[in-house]
């Protein structure tokens, strides 16, 4: 981690690197873990109504929604780490 906290800039660095450690990425990387599971039951759900209808339809908007889900968490990463590296802060990955 860059900075040792013994200045304010340093302190601040030290706290945001811990609250990304901490919260940010982990809930990031449930949230892709999550959309993975919805994009599998979708699937499944496809398969199983492969004859059209009602949760055919479902079962598509269930397999797009996961899809821009995971885009979405993969994009909110790759911005947070390239706002960290801006900012001078390692992050573990």
């Amino acid at each position: 981690m860059a900075g040792s906290g013994s200045t304010p800039v340093g302190a601040a660095q030290a706290i945001i690197a811990r609250l990304n450690d901490a919260v940010i990425f982990p809930t990031i990387t449930l949230l892709m873990g999550v959309a993975v599971v919805v994009f599998a039951w979708g699937v499944f759900k496809y398969v199983q109504a492969s004859r059209g209808g009602a949760d055919y339809n479902a079962a598509k908007d269930l397999i797009m929604w996961s899809i821009i889900g995971f885009v979405i968490m993969v994009s909110a990463r790759a911005i947070l780490s390239i706002a960290a590296g801006a900012f001078g802060l390692t992050l573990t990955p």
